[in-house]
């Protein structure tokens, strides 16, 4: 292998390494922001006044948080498949993983927690 080619898949790699990182951090850090932004809009002037549109507003941005956060697992999924494949290509031991099901979880709880808003926002 060349030195270039080398470089370059060491380059490859440490950016690799980060997108992964990224995704990874916002699996947690989503659904995180997800609630304080619903407990913000839920608390944040008088509770009773609009309480339906609030609560509407919070479920369909539970959607949004769900739908993204398939897409932070799919793309967290193809960074350590590719990561896996370019350390295979330097001759190191892969050491990437990927361990599914954490993301499900995450997109559960925001699922829940919108189609509990939607429910308290259809019997007000």
């Amino acid at each position: 292998m060349s030195d270039e080619l080398a470089a370059a898949q060491r380059t490859q790699l440490a950016e690799l390494n980060a997108r992964a990182r990224t995704y990874t951090t916002q699996l947690w850090a989503v659904p995180l922001t997800y609630i304080g932004a619903v407990v913000a809009l839920l608390t944040v002037g008088d509770a009773k006044v609009h309480l339906t549109a609030r609560l509407l507003l919070g479920s369909v941005l539970g959607v949004f948080v769900t739908w993204h956060l398939f897409g932070v697992e799919d793309g967290r999924s193809r960074a350590v498949t590719n990561l896996r494949d370019v350390e295979m290509k330097l001759g190191l031991e892969p050491t990437a993983e990927s361990k599914p099901g954490s993301m499900w979880r995450l997109a559960a709880a925001a699922a829940f927690v919108a189609g509990a808003l939607f429910g308290l926002a259809v019997s007000q």
